[in-house]
């Protein structure tokens, strides 16, 4: 009985005050805002979800770095994004965008607000240093908590001084507090720290992108789904900026859980789902059944599925993998007396296999479901241009790049970009010195996977640069180290980097790129201001999972490299959400390169983005040879360190489909060949078709 619920509820939190007890506060009124969602008592929802959030902000002042406040938040239950369908549900479509905008990168808004305070608007010259000196210290007890302890040290070492970290932390976080509240009281600038957000911070973000932007919140909860816009001002039709909703009554939490991992029956057995598809883990969750080669592994698993009448990603690319010829050497051998090689090719074909699946599967509910309504409704408001704020699970999706009814992906139909917020599209316009300059880093050494591809792609995209007469710089191999990719960050106008790059599911911060002699560039240097991109336009992240979410943590952090990017200063990032296929980055790297360079300061690189990606998957055999050659010829007056004939080739057989778990495999190299050579195909043929190719690249920002 939902009444005798609530007055439980109610009693519990005569019990649990705020003050006291304010984890189980928080419990108690999101459990207290469920019930009365269940009683569509939208009202009193919002309520409880208000005083929930009152709790949950109180726990993450006492929390201490990103880690702190990911472990407060992921236990939050996506309440303001929940409350912001219940808003909308009462018609408070403005209140229900600044709920939800509220809920999103709340780090990332904090590190905005703290950079773009400017201490010179303190007028008493001691209040101004001790702000300053403050704030320093801060930053560099956040710096130091959020490092990894030294490695040599044993783990009671290690875990004392990670205590001794945060206890510093949290001594400086109070120093810095005890300041700003001294500002607040004096008035000394009156607005200075204060939290803005409101409905008209959310316009100004959607304005920023100019005439006809819709800027959507898309949001699933357990009683369905909602897309909240905020549209910009349309002078065609004379309308100012103002903000809608669509229902979305079949996009609930069930359904996206049901996309992000799907299990045998009521057992712990995953049988696929985008999440282990796109981190590349399909292999080891195969062998959790009996059997000690890979064929009865597979048997096992598709055994269990046809018992219990169930269909699984993992047991069908398990079957198709075991059609494949030239693996089945390999099938009937015992996985543990495998070579590294052979097992990583085994692994690398069913994760490609697994990925193709769920991309199908993913692509097509996710259309059906959400992407045709929601694109019939901008069309009918007139809308041009689009950035899709999706919350919790469903940024893990290649929204984008999924194809529509008509043939063309969302990107082709309308320009379209990611985003964690309102607000990360406002940071670029408290913008540093000026900038200028295409930079490329490429292939760093030592690596155990050489990225030929990669380094060609460097080159490539720097020449391009001077052939629109701007400055170009280019470092690869030993050259393309730590230290000259943050002065190329801090300098530049546009940055690649094609390297290897790592997700790491276990410590988010600890995601990262691999650059020469072993050195790193972590997202806990982004959150930790050891990185300044303001200004930069945008920044190529061409390695794998630059893009990838923490979905283990809390989702509505937005954890990943691209956005860890975007919080350092940078106005857009084109990275990737999956690993990534070398030959075809390559291809479509310059490809975007030739369509936006020459326009970079008219249209947004999302626009450019999509042609290219139109273009990979259309391409044909007898095109791609033709425009390989055209390449290759105006490549090969780069010099000694780019050999023509190696990087790019001239004949179509070497364009085979490769995939490594992590990394960017070149295709002299690659191992797993999951289709056959272009040049076996008819010329008309597209070899990149699949989404796979192309679709996990998208931009974030605008």
């Amino acid at each position: 009985n939902l009444n005798l619920a609530l007055t439980a509820h109610r009693e519990a939190l005569r019990i649990y005050t705020l003050d006291a007890f304010p984890s189980e506060h928080r419990q108690v009124q999101l459990d207290c805002a469920e019930t009365q969602a269940l009683r569509q008592d939208w009202e009193g929802t919002h309520n409880a979800y208000v005083a929930a959030r009152k709790a949950e902000a109180l726990l993450v002042a006492l929390g201490a770095g990103a880690i702190g406040r990911d472990a407060v938040l992921k236990e939050g239950r996506e309440a303001a994004i929940h409350d912001g369908f219940a808003l909308a549900r009462l018609g408070k479509i403005e209140e229900a965008a600044v709920a939800i905008e509220r809920g999103r990168a709340s780090g990332l808004a904090e590190a905005i607000q703290f950079t773009t305070a400017d201490p010179q608007r303190i007028s008493d010259a001691e209040r101004r240093i001790r702000y300053t000196t403050t704030r320093l210290a801060f930053i560099a007890a956040q710096a130091l908590l959020q490092a990894p302890p030294p490695t040599d040290l044993d783990e009671d070492s290690q875990r004392h001084i990670m205590l001794e970290r945060t206890a510093a932390y949290r001594e400086m976080r109070a120093a810095f507090d005890a300041v700003k509240e001294e500002i607040r009281t004096a008035r000394d600038p009156a607005n200075f720290l204060h939290d803005t957000l409101d409905s008209a911070t959310i316009l100004q973000a959607t304005e920023r992108c100019g005439p006809g932007h819709a800027l959507v919140y898309l949001a699933a909860t357990p009683w369905g789904g909602i897309a909240v816009a905020a549209f910009s001002t349309q002078p065609d039709k004379q309308l100012s900026a103002h903000f809608a909703a669509l229902a979305l009554p079949t996009l609930t939490e069930n359904f996206v859980r049901a996309l992000i991992e799907t299990h045998l029956a009521d057992s712990e057995y995953i049988t696929g789902g985008f999440d282990c598809a796109q981190r590349g883990n399909v292999f080891a969750l195969l062998q959790a059944w009996p059997g000690t080669t890979f064929r009865e592994q597979a048997n096992a698993l598709h055994t269990a599925c046809v018992i219990s009448m169930h269909t699984g990603t993992i047991d069908a690319a398990a079957q198709r993998v075991l059609t494949l010829l030239e693996l089945t050497p390999l099938f009937d051998q015992t996985l543990t007396t495998l070579s590294e090689e052979s097992s990583s090719l085994l692994a690398n074909t069913l994760n490609h296999a697994v990925l193709q699946c769920e991309l199908q599967r993913c692509q097509s509910a996710l259309h059906e479901t959400m992407l045709q309504p929601l694109v019939a409704w901008l069309h009918e408001a007139g809308i041009g241009s689009l950035t899709l704020v999706p919350c919790g699970r469903l940024a893990a999706f290649p929204l984008a790049g999924t194809l529509l009814h008509d043939g063309r992906t969302l990107g082709e139909t309308l320009p379209t970009s990611i985003a964690p917020s309102a607000l990360s599209l406002l940071y670029n316009e408290q913008t540093s010195a000026s900038r200028t300059g295409i930079y490329a880093l490429g292939n760093p050494y030592p690596t155990q996977q050489n990225l030929r591809w990669g380094e060609a792609e460097a080159f490539m995209l720097a020449d391009l640069g001077k052939r629109m007469e701007q400055f170009a710089s280019v470092k690869v191999q030993w050259q393309a180290s730590r230290d000259w990719l943050i002065e190329a960050l801090r300098t530049g106008l546009v940055v690649n980097a094609s390297c290897h790059g790592l997700f790491d599911t276990q410590n988010f911060l600890r995601s990262r790129l691999i650059l020469a002699h072993e050195e790193e560039l972590t997202l806990a240097d982004m959150l930790s201001d050891q990185v300044d991109l303001r200004g930069l336009r945008l920044f190529i992240l061409s390695a794998c999972q630059t893009a990838i979410l923490d979905l283990q943590g809390a989702c509505d952090e937005v954890r990943s490299l691209a956005a860890g990017m975007l919080q350092a200063g940078a106005a857009a990032i084109l990275a990737s959400l999956w690993s990534v296929d070398d030959c075809a980055t390559y291809l479509l790297m310059v490809r975007f390169a030739l369509e936006w360079f020459p326009q970079m300061h008219t249209e947004p690189p999302a626009t450019a983005l999509a042609r290219a990606q139109r273009w990979l998957r259309t391409v044909t055999n007898q095109e791609l040879l033709l425009w390989q050659v055209n390449i290759s010829s105006s490549a090969s007056t780069k010099g000694p360190e780019t050999v023509a004939d190696e990087y790019l080739p001239t004949n179509a057989d070497h364009l085979v489909a490769v995939r490594g778990r992590a990394n960017r495999f070149d295709t002299f190299q690659a191992q797993e060949v999951v289709q056959s050579h272009a040049a076996e195909l008819a010329p008309e043929d597209c070899p990149y078709a699949d989404p796979y190719y192309w679709a996990g690249f998208q931009i974030t920002g605008w």
